[in-house]
C-alpha cells in the first residue's frame, strides 16, 4: 500500500552523497551505516556516531532506500555493550 512508511531495501550504497548533504551535523552517514552493517563499531566512533540525533533525514533522501536510521542506534547499542564488557 502507499502509506507514510518509507520502503527500505538492502541495496548497496553507491555513495551518491545525498545523506551526507542533508545531515544537519555533516556526518558521513554513508560510512557510518556501512561500518555498522559490517560490525566495524570502532570506526563508527571515529566518524562521530554520537553526534547523530536520529532525525531521519538521511533515510528520507536515500536513493538506495537503505535503513540508515536503524543502523545508527544499532551501532550505538553495540558500542555500549563493548564498553560495558570487562
Amino acid at each position: 500500500g502507499s502509506g507514510e512508511m518509507h520502503e527500505i531495501s538492502n541495496m548497496s550504497c553507491f555513495n551518491c552523497g545525498k545523506c551526507v548533504k542533508v545531515c544537519p551535523y555533516n556526518l558521513q552517514v554513508n560510512l557510518l551505516s556501512r561500518y555498522s552493517e559490517y560490525s566495524l563499531f570502532e570506526k563508527c566512533e571515529d566518524y562521530e556516531i554520537d553526534s547523530c540525533i536520529v532525525c531521519g533525514l538521511c533515510s528520507y533522501v536515500c536513493v538506495s532506500r537503505r535503513p540508515l536510521v536503524q543502523y545508527i542506534p544499532f551501532a550505538r547499542r553495540e558500542i555500549e555493550k563493548m564498553k560495558a564488557a570487562p
